[in-house]
């Protein structure tokens, strides 16, 4: 095995590792989501929020009605995980 063969390993087994941390999260953020709760994220460098409509069952996603608006939008779980650590 080379030194590239071993540096290709390590960078592959810490992006598994990065995944299921990930999943994780997800799986856990996807249980306090709940519909009625408010959300906020960020998008665009702008945030925004709403009220959680309804929570994608095989997908990170989340549909959450916006403030000051009638549409919903599609709003990924990483996005309220990124405005939640930001308010910290």
């Amino acid at each position: 095995m080379s030194i590239s063969d071993l540096q290709h390993s390590a960078l592959f087994n810490a992006h598994l590792q990065e995944r299921k941390a990930r999943r994780k999260l997800f799986k856990v953020m996807r249980e306090v989501l709940t519909p009625g709760s408010t959300i906020e994220w960020r998008r665009a460098g702008r945030s925004h929020s709403g009220v959680v409509v309804s929570i994608a069952e095989k997908v990170p996603v989340v549909a959450a009605r916006v403030r000051g608006r009638s549409s919903l939008a599609n709003v990924h779980i990483s996005e309220v995980l990124d405005a939640f650590l930001r308010n910290r």
